[in-house]
């Protein structure tokens, strides 16, 4: 998969928009995106993802105890969707598992990383990851019949980044960049399998 190719309104116009995959060229100028983003937010006092750690423990974010939780979580989470992929077993078993997963433990794993992860958003490579994805993007999404850029550069795609065009445009770009579904709930092992049993919409 090369390109994704969707219809949105463009300045109140219908338009077809492709998103391409990043070329080299692409990724040397994003590179030098991440690097100016990681030289700026370091300067500005961002902490690095190496010392983040240290941080939280200092802070009373993160310990042994929610270290071990996490670990717990983890083996239980595994060995659900293991009976899930691997079947073999009474019905009302996989969908008591499916519904564990579902309802229980990936809520309780959101909820212990949540503070993790926002933290983790501000760390150095955090946001200069995320200043080369928008550049990705700024460059990346283009008109289907001439091939020009969508926006003029990435100062303008910060400006419109908000319009449903950019937004989708994104979440294409990440489908094909990184593989991430845009619906990534939907390929969860325990909601594949409930729509199979017809359990759930």
């Amino acid at each position: 998969m090369n390109n994704l190719t969707f219809k949105a309104m463009v300045d109140n116009q219908e338009k077809e928009l492709t998103v391409l995959r990043p070329t080299f060229a692409h990724q040397r100028e994003g590179q030098k995106v991440y690097n100016t983003a990681f030289n700026d937010a370091v300067k500005s006092g961002a902490m690095l993802k190496i010392q983040l750690d240290d941080f939280m423990k200092k802070q009373g974010v993160w310990n042994e105890d929610k270290q071990k939780e996490l670990f717990d979580i983890s083996t239980k989470i595994l060995a659900n969707e293991e009976v899930l992929e691997k079947g073999g077993v009474k019905l009302s078993k996989a969908v008591e598992a499916a519904k564990e997963l579902k309802f229980e433990l990936r809520a309780k794993m959101r909820s212990l990383l949540s503070e993790r992860y926002s933290l983790e958003q501000h760390t150095a490579e955090s946001q200069a990851d995320d200043a080369r994805f928008n550049y990705w993007v700024s460059a990346c999404l283009v008109y289907t019949d001439s091939k020009k850029p969508v926006f003029k550069d990435l100062d303008d795609y910060y400006s419109k980044s908000n319009e449903d065009y950019a937004v989708v445009g994104a979440q294409k770009l990440m489908k094909l960049q990184y593989g991430l579904d845009e619906d990534p709930e939907s390929s969860l092992t325990e909601n594949k399998f409930l729509r199979e049993f017809k359990l759930a919409d």
